[in-house]
């Protein structure tokens, strides 16, 4: 559960809930209209916006990687598995297996796989990357696996780990 809504959320019901709580009235009738019209124009705003952004200096991590990921492993006997494995396997003729990176253990160790695509490096400070997790669960991934990577998706480093049979076999 979020920090915010873990410690933020009881304090606003408790204040919302209390009998003598301030109550906020509604605009008349006649200006409702418009200010739904505010809310939904500053929300189309703010989405015309991020696309300008993104219009200026288009990115195209993901297509990239995805292209990148073809070319570096080959088309048959290869067998894509983790949270990023629909994404590299857009641009290529690759089949991908898409779990949580922090899926139990065994439902891991039951994946059909040949590669695991797993973030090494993560934008979002609040949340390690997933090889961190996997590292823990799983030992020999950082010290008998090859890397066939590392792409860049978004802000994201990810890495394509050959996963071996004796690896999803530990305890």
């Amino acid at each position: 559960m979020p920090v915010a809504t873990r410690y933020f959320l009881p304090i606003i019901l408790r204040v919302a809930l209390r009998r003598d709580a301030v109550r906020i009235p509604l605009p008349a009738i006649s200006r409702r209209p418009a200010l739904a019209g505010l809310i939904l124009g500053m929300s189309l705003f703010s989405a015309v916006i991020q696309y300008g952004l993104w219009a200026i200096r288009p990115a195209y991590t993901v297509v990239n990687a995805s292209r990148q990921v073809g070319a570096d492993l080959p088309a048959e006997g290869v067998i894509l598995g983790g949270v990023y494995a629909p994404a590299l396997s857009l641009e290529n003729e690759l089949p991908a297996v898409s779990f949580f990176s922090q899926a139990p253990p065994a439902a891991i160790r039951a994946g059909e796989f040949t590669h695991l695509a797993i973030d090494v490096a993560s934008p979002i400070r609040s949340e390690p990357p997933s090889i961190e997790w996997l590292a823990e669960n799983f030992p020999a991934v950082r010290e008998n696996t090859i890397v066939a990577g590392p792409y860049e998706m978004r802000e994201f480093v990810v890495h394509v780990f050959q996963w071996h049979p004796d690896m999803s076999n530990q305890p």
